[in-house]
């Protein structure tokens, strides 16, 4: 009855529906089938279904819990009220009967939903009752928790970091999180001194500097000190300006480093001597004037730690002396040297006193003890100051990266036999490596996994033997312009080598197609394959087409057999394939390239 009353309440009833001669509902599931007791709950649900057809509607009521009516939700609730009676096993109670109009034509409250459709079988599923939604709030980076801001804080470059925690107070004390400031990479074109400090006092774990050319020995000082020799990992990469003195900072403020890259950075012997724990000599060029960066830097280092004449006086006269006689190169040289050294006697007194710290103010420091070592390019360092600091490290080194230093000789190579754990060893365009020594070098390093040897003009075949004979973890190999290898020492590499994926021969004169079928077994593992200025023709492509299915990058500069069939091979089977390389390749016109790139959108062509 209260039913009846609430649905009444809210429109005009419409008389009921007559319709005597209705078949009554069918009921599925478990009671089809079998006829129901007229005294149980079961009877009160069929009496509610068969009602919906007619004018009798027919509600179970528990006297326990009175049905509540919502006003907002009416045809909902009688639907859900139908639906519930016929699953729950409810006590038999009185059937109440009431007579209550159709729904079928009678509007929703507020006009907000749909019209109520009588059902005319139980399995029905009942409607959704409808869902209140709270006023939008505008999200912001503020309303996020203290976690998920820390999380979106890790992608950020340290750069990024310092200038996000100058925003407000809480961002400032959310980028403070230690876990943000374990690895810093910072690029030397957006660094500034305040932000050199503000690194310094998080006490990273491993800091990378990278093209820092405006920063100087005294900056690194600085900085070195306030981390308190938490670093583990330091990278001066580029890094030109700085001097043998921020060397000696490295050796004396971080005790606990493992792993250093000072590529670029034209560091001498003196400074590799520092960190092999030896005593800084007396003085160093590069306490007079910072390296040069060009190819004349080892002439010019030379020139400025002349001493000067037995007289002492480098006066102007010296000068005009030189420029009078400038078809005698030494009496220049002697005159460069006197101007230099007069330059630095008249500097200003701030500046002489930050500059003018002597190395033997430096007391000898404990040798660090590097699983890596990186000196990439720098060109002036020869045996006397590398073999020290190899020993130190011995024990330890597992990644050495020597790229550029042609002054290097078998001595370091005979040094480097000593370290047993040693993984990654790159001897690039040093060029005065002998082919003995790198033989010997292979047989006392079996568990080496990368080797480059690329522009080792020693070396020869017989060390690809020795390499082939003892290297059987090696994964890539690089002997790029070495003209003296031929075939047979690839075919020892092959044999020896079944875990290699990466190999680059570019510009090894003498490698024809058999030198690269000998990799048939092992081809379809290759990751990288460099075959520029090669003999191979192509049918040796067309096995690499078919062999090569996890190749990420392939070149093929100046091959002169290069077909665009056999481009077109490569980019069907090579489903890998990112980096293709097709530089003075004369069969190859542009429309193939175009042709090439409709079936590899996404490939890379140089050319």
């Amino acid at each position: 009855a209260a039913a009846a009353a609430a649905v009444t309440s809210y429109g005009q009833p419409h008389p009921p529906a007559q319709n005597p001669t209705a078949a009554p509902p069918r009921i599925s599931g478990a009671f089809r089938g079998r006829p129901a007791r007229p005294g149980s709950a079961r009877g009160a649900t069929s009496a509610l279904s068969s009602s919906m057809a007619g004018p009798p509607v027919s509600v179970a009521t528990s006297m326990a819990h009175p049905p509540t009516f919502n006003q907002h939700s009416h045809s909902s609730h009688t639907s859900h009220l139908s639906h519930t009676s016929s699953y729950c096993s409810a006590p038999s109670v009185p059937a109440v009967t009431t007579q209550q109009p159709s729904l079928s034509h009678m509007q929703a409250p507020h006009g907000s939903y749909s019209t109520y459709t009588p059902r005319d079988t139980l399995s029905a599923r009942p409607a959704a009752h409808p869902v209140h939604l709270e006023p939008r709030v505008r999200a912001t980076l503020l309303t996020l928790p203290d976690e998920l801001l820390v999380l979106v804080m890790s992608h950020l470059s340290s750069t990024d970091l310092l200038r996000l925690a100058s925003v407000c107070s809480r961002l400032k004390a959310i980028s403070e999180d230690f876990t943000l400031w374990r690895a810093i990479e910072v690029d030397g074109k957006c660094l500034t001194p305040e932000m050199l400090l503000s690194i310094a006092t998080r006490r990273p774990l491993s800091l990378s500097l990278n093209r820092c050319r405006s920063l100087t020995a005294s900056a690194i000082t600085a900085m070195l000190e306030r981390t308190g020799g938490s670093l583990r990992s330091l990278v001066l990469r580029s890094c030109s300006s700085i001097s043998d003195r921020a060397v000696y900072a490295v050796a004396a403020h971080c005790p606990h480093l493992t792993t250093l890259d000072l590529s670029w950075a034209g560091v001498t012997d003196a400074a590799l001597l520092v960190l092999a724990g030896h005593a800084p000599p007396t003085q160093t060029p590069s306490s007079t004037a910072p390296p040069s960066t060009s190819g004349r830097g080892p002439k010019k280092s030379a020139m400025q730690s002349r001493p000067a004449t037995p007289s002492g006086r480098a006066s102007t006269s010296g000068i005009r002396a030189s420029q009078s006689q400038s078809h005698s190169s030494q009496t220049v040289s002697q005159s460069i040297a006197k101007a230099t050294t007069m330059s630095h006697q008249s500097s200003s007194s701030q500046d002489a006193s930050t500059d003018s710290m002597s190395a033997t103010s430096i007391e000898p420091c404990a040798p660090l003890v590097l699983t890596s070592l990186t000196l990439k390019g720098c060109h002036i360092v020869t045996d006397a100051g590398l073999v020290p600091l190899i020993a130190a490290s011995a024990a330890r080194l597992e990644t050495l990266d020597l790229f550029g230093c042609h002054l290097l000789t078998r001595k370091t190579l005979s040094q480097l036999v000593l370290c047993p754990r040693l993984r990654v060893l790159s001897l690039a365009h040093c060029a005065q490596v002998p082919d003995p020594a790198v033989g010997r070098l292979a047989a006392a390093l079996p568990a080496l996994q990368h080797l480059d040897l690329s522009g080792c003009k020693m070396v020869r075949d017989a060390a690809l033997l020795e390499i082939g004979q003892y290297c059987h973890d090696l994964k890539l190999l690089h002997v790029a312009f070495c003209h003296l290898i031929s075939d047979s020492g690839l075919e020892a590499i092959a044999r020896g080598c079944p875990r290699l994926v990466s190999l680059d021969v570019n510009s090894c004169l003498n490698i024809t197609d058999i030198g690269i079928r000998a990799f048939a077994h092992l081809i379809g593992n290759f990751e990288r394959l460099d075959l520029s200025a090669t003999d191979v023709h192509e049918p040796t492509m067309v096995l690499l087409a078919g062999a090569c299915r996890e190749l990420r990058a392939l070149r093929l500069n100046m091959c002169n057999d290069v077909t665009p069939v056999c481009l077109t091979l490569i980019a069907n089977r090579c489903v890998g394939l990112r980096e293709l390389g097709l530089v003075s390749c004369r069969r190859v016109v542009a429309a193939d390239i175009a042709e090439l790139l409709l079936l590899r959108p996404g490939l890379n062509i140089v050319r």
